[in-house]
């Protein structure tokens, strides 16, 4: 009893600290972060409606879809795009042949000036696999979208759980059948 009397003003103290981690917290699903903040953004491109979604089965891949604007008077070309706590990512893009869904990998994709590029279900999107857990949903992740020029666009996209709704754009989270929803 007497042990317990010593460290027992010590409980609070220890519970505080424990408490003092990141809580830095994702926006909720219907306040995506709609246009990206970083300052190294290269001129004219703007990020927007970005997010991430977890796998339904941990083990296999997420994916990552947002809106790349080319405001500027030159083509810019997306040569990759890479999120924080994810060993690997592809750029894929879903396609339609005799009412049969495929993906297939891209390389790169050119934006013309003025110009939107979503990657989105259904179109143009980032698989993201080897996911370490470290990345937790209602969380947020660096997303990085590099140009064939070495330029690098940043921004924070929120990680949704699977099936979440991102704000109300119609999407499912179920990759099955791979159509659009939007």
């Amino acid at each position: 009893m007497r042990r317990f009397a010593i460290f027992a003003p010590l409980v609070p103290a220890v519970l505080m600290l424990s408490a003092c981690g990141d809580t830095t917290e994702a926006p909720p699903a219907d306040e995506l972060i709609e246009e990206a903040t970083d300052p190294d953004t290269p001129e004219g491109i703007q990020l927007t409606d970005a997010y991430v979604r977890l796998p339904a089965v941990d083990g296999r891949p997420g994916v990552a879809y947002f809106n790349v604007v080319n405001n500027g008077d030159s083509v810019r070309n997306i040569a990759s795009v890479s999120l924080v706590n994810v060993g690997r990512t592809e750029m894929h893009r879903t396609m339609q042949e005799g009412g049969v869904s495929s993906m297939e990998p891209v390389t790169e994709i050119a934006i013309q000036p003025g110009q939107t590029v979503a990657f989105e279900q259904g179109g143009y999107h980032v698989m993201l696999f080897d996911l370490d857990p470290a990345i937790m949903a209602r969380t947020t992740t660096d997303l990085t979208v590099t140009f064939d020029n070495g330029d690098k666009a940043s921004f924070a996209a929120p990680i949704l759980k699977p099936g979440e709704s991102p704000g109300g754009l119609g999407d499912s989270g179920e990759m099955g059948g791979m159509e659009a929803m939007r």
